[in-house]
């Protein structure tokens, strides 16, 4: 009986003895193993499925190509250039493919293998994370200068960090390294030009001064020394007989006036006087004002110099005239007195006279400082030195109401002070015009073709003429009157009140000048007098008689002049 079998799917009866009709089925059987069995020459053989070569046994072969168009020519397993061998991820989810890039580079899973690039390892196959340790380089040596190539263009943040901002110089070993020197102390050598050690050697220790105030002094060409500094108020001198070629001496001007300024303001009709320093400063340790002084012993020869480290001032009250006249710029002179080494301020309308001691007044803060020839401070002092370091000019509407600032400080010595005053200012009267109808005593004048700022004229009818000092100086007064036939007085008064009264009979004190006619005057009969005083402010001036002068004339003239 035959048996069947199956070859690619086909079923075939294969014979057995005694079978008839049996040809027909070998025949397509022999025929099938021909033309689709595989065979030893080669050829295409298409499968219908994959092939299961089962769990035992696998395919042995010199190589396996695939099928693209270009296969590799070599190699035991063939392919294409685009083609891969792939492997199931771990998580089996994915492919991991082995492939080829178009720079030939061997690639899994789309990441280089081995290198970016065929040849050289470069800087930037290597990761920054990759941390290779050095023991697992296989080196036969050290890494010499050859080793690297000079394309590789090894990166300076490859390199393990050094300390920051110091200084690299090279050990004794040759060996680039780090110096306790930072970058900040290496700046300073900046704009250096030649040896800094030859340049330090040239300069002089600090240590060679050891008090404050020492000086270094040449005794020699390049050569110093140290010059100690001198004691409070001593000045340094040039002495060649010293060996440093200076010397400090203790030297005290009388006339000395350090860094003095004055300042002065208004306030509640009250004048301030403020002393200051050359700066407009109040005095203190760092910025003294220094003033000499002569001796509180008139009998002594020993100047002092006084210090003022503090601020210092003094106060006319309202109500104070300070013995000025109402509109009439008038003076205050300022000083400054030495009260047992402590200064103070002190003023007046007069003048001070520094070669004496005065005794002052307390101005009293209650508006009676009214006496122009008074030295007035805010305390009474007595028997003290006095040294006069300014004058101001002041002007006020009413005197005693002081509602403006001096307007003009003068800071130094009287000398220097009054040398830039205007003098010769002169009241000149002439062509006598009777007398006052109530100041019988006192002359009227017609004309008046000369006046002056430091003195006030004034005439009327009633009081007749008169001039009011406004500055403390020396003026010269004369005058000169006429009379047809009786006896005439002429005269000169100060600060009279007796202006009915002959001038021959008033107040002595109060008679400037007088001259008295012997006889009875024959026509035009003259008297002249004249006098030289000095006078301060809301001094009064009259030309004052005893029996009526007639002339109208040229022989009746009043004449004032400020000579100092």
């Amino acid at each position: 009986m035959s048996s069947n079998i199956t070859f690619n799917g086909v079923t075939y009866a294969i014979p057995d003895d005694g079978d008839f009709n049996w040809g027909p089925d070998l025949t397509a059987y022999f025929i099938a193993i021909a033309s689709s069995a595989l065979q030893k020459t080669g050829g295409s053989f298409t499968l219908g499925a994959e092939t299961d070569f089962g769990a035992s046994y696998g395919l042995k072969s010199l190589y396996y190509k695939s099928r693209h168009a270009n296969p590799a020519a070599a190699g035991q397993v063939r392919l294409g250039n685009l083609e891969s061998i792939s492997w199931r991820n771990n998580a089996n989810n994915a492919d991991l493919a082995l492939t080829s890039n178009a720079s030939d580079a061997l690639l899994f899973n789309s990441k280089n293998v081995l290198f970016s690039a065929l040849g050289l390892i470069v800087n930037a196959d290597v990761n920054a994370a990759a941390a290779i340790a050095y023991s697992k380089l296989n080196l036969t040596g050290l890494v010499v200068n050859a080793d690297i190539a000079a394309a590789a263009a090894i990166a300076y943040s490859k390199l393990a960090a050094l300390t920051a901002s110091r200084l690299l110089v090279s050990s004794a070993g040759g060996v680039v390294s780090v110096s306790a020197v930072t970058d900040t102390e290496a700046g300073y050598l900046a704009g250096v030009t030649s040896a800094i050690q030859t340049q330090m050697n040239t300069k002089q220790l600090r240590s060679v001064l050891t008090t404050k105030g020492d000086l270094y002094v040449a005794t020699a060409s390049d050569t110093t020394t140290r010059l100690p500094a001198g004691s409070d108020d001593q000045m340094l001198v040039a002495d060649s007989a010293q060996a440093a070629g200076l010397a400090y001496q203790t030297y005290i001007d009388p006339s000395a006036l350090f860094n003095v300024g004055i300042a002065c303001s208004v306030g509640s009709n009250a004048l301030t006087i403020a002393l200051k320093t050359a700066a407009g400063n109040n005095a203190s340790s760092t910025d003294p004002i220094r003033v000499g002084f002569r001796s509180a012993t008139l009998t002594s020869g020993i100047m002092s110099f006084v210090k003022c480290t503090a601020a210092l001032s003094t106060v006319i009250s309202s109500g104070s005239t300070a013995g000025h006249v109402s509109a009439q710029e008038c003076e205050i002179y300022v000083g400054l007195l030495n009260n047992a080494g402590a200064l103070e301020l002190c003023w007046s309308a007069y003048p001070f006279d520094e070669n004496a001691l005065i005794s002052t007044t307390a101005e009293g803060g209650a508006g009676a400082a009214d006496v122009a020839s008074t030295i007035y401070s805010t305390t009474a002092r007595s028997n003290v030195a006095v040294r006069m370091i300014g004058r101001l000019l002041s002007t006020q509407t009413t005197a005693g109401t002081w509602a403006v600032v001096p307007t003009n400080i003068q800071v130094g010595s009287l000398a220097k002070i009054r040398s830039g005053d205007v003098l010769n200012q002169q009241v000149y009267l002439h062509a006598g015009n009777g007398y006052g109808s109530t100041n019988t005593k006192i002359r009227r004048y017609t004309n008046a073709p000369l006046t002056a700022t430091d003195m006030v004229y004034a005439d009327s009818a009633t009081n007749g003429m008169s001039v009011t000092v406004g500055k403390w100086g020396l003026y010269s007064i004369s005058r000169n009157d006429a009379v047809v036939s009786a006896n005439l007085d002429v005269g000169i008064s100060l600060n009279s009140n007796q202006l009915t009264t002959n001038v021959s009979t008033i107040t002595a004190s109060n008679r400037v000048a007088i001259w008295e006619m012997p006889t009875t005057g024959s026509a035009n009969s003259q008297g002249n007098v004249s006098a030289t005083r000095f006078l301060g402010p809301g001094d009064v001036i009259r030309a004052h008689d005893n029996l009526a002068a007639t002339d109208t004339g040229v022989y009746s003239w009043f004449l004032m002049t400020r000579v100092r």
